[in-house]
């Protein structure tokens, strides 16, 4: 590992002091006074860069625009980006081939980091991750009304005003970070965010891909739905923890014949479409497994 300190007002990024650096793996952790980025680099840009420190610091954060110099990318690390009513949480590259939407709650957002550390450990491809909080996940989430299944919550079946705000702030997330209006967009989450993402590919095909990680595809009218309106993405990654339908709801015990008929059915219509069993139940490495759903869809294998 290199440790690369910069004297202070050596450089200024947006008004921020650099202040040191840390190159370690082909991963250079770039500090400033206010927050992190992280940049990637192949291992000769790397060599270059541990070669030539002080050279090679050539960050420019222009119009929140992340500039690219000498091989070396640099990519956003929870970056917050306003649009309407809601604040996105923006990681990765810019002018990437791919767009990742994920719905989040303040569970999810405490792991973002290892999630896109995760993502970027199983797949080359460039990125840039939204990561938006829902205001009310039983309401934002939920494609129709439904009564409660656990607790005293229902679902008030918001889930086409949700999609009606991603439609609408796509285009602003492209402009921001100079992302192609041909790029891949995939829409994935977990739990009852991947149960919207699945939904919201039934609606149109504007989707590359789904990455649904333990879906709550026990929801009701679920199976239902689907099977009267298909699943329109290209790509579709499906898992669940092999603990998670044995439970004594049994609303919720029927997740497993769910998945599986969902799976099958996918695979039927010539969808790429993989299910992939984890150990353990519905809370375990959540940010882990929706790593894996998102690099799964970007890296193209069945």
């Amino acid at each position: 590992m290199e440790i690369y300190e910069i004297l202070p007002g050596y450089i200024n990024v947006h008004k921020m002091h650099l202040t040191h650096l840390i190159v370690t793996r082909g991963i250079i952790h770039v500090y400033t006074s206010a927050m992190r980025m992280l940049c990637r680099c192949d291992a000769s840009a790397a060599k270059n860069f541990q070669g030539s420190a002080s050279g090679a610091i050539l960050i420019l954060w222009c119009t929140g625009i992340i500039m690219q110099r000498k091989g070396i990318v640099i990519f956003m690390d929870n970056q917050l980006l306003q649009i309407q009513n809601r604040t996105c949480r923006i990681y990765g590259t810019a002018s990437a081939e791919y767009l990742l939407l994920q719905m989040v709650d303040e569970h999810d957002l405490a792991g973002m980091e290892r999630e896109v550390e995760a993502i970027h450990r199983q797949t080359t491809q460039p990125f840039l991750l939204a990561a938006v909080q829902a205001e009310n996940w039983n309401d934002d989430l939920s494609p129709w009304p439904a009564p409660p299944v656990w607790g005293k919550q229902g679902f008030g079946g918001r889930a086409g005003d949700t999609l009606a705000w991603l439609a609408q702030a796509v285009p602003s997330i492209r402009r921001q970070y100079s992302i192609k209006e041909d790029c891949k967009v995939v829409l994935g989450g977990y739990s009852l965010a991947g149960l919207f993402a699945l939904w919201a590919a039934t609606q149109n095909d504007a989707l590359y891909g789904v990455a649904a990680a333990s879906p709550s595809v026990w929801f009701p009218g679920w199976p239902e739905y689907e099977a009267a309106h298909p699943i329109q993405a290209q790509r579709v990654y499906l898992s669940l923890g092999d603990r998670e339908e044995h439970t004594k709801n049994q609303t919720m015990a029927s997740v497993g014949d769910n998945i599986r008929a969902l799976h099958s059915a996918l695979t039927r219509h010539g969808t790429a479409c993989t299910l992939e069993w984890n150990t353990g139940g519905h809370f375990k490495d959540v940010d882990l497994r929706t790593a894996r759903a998102f690099a799964w869809v970007m890296e193209g294998k069945q």
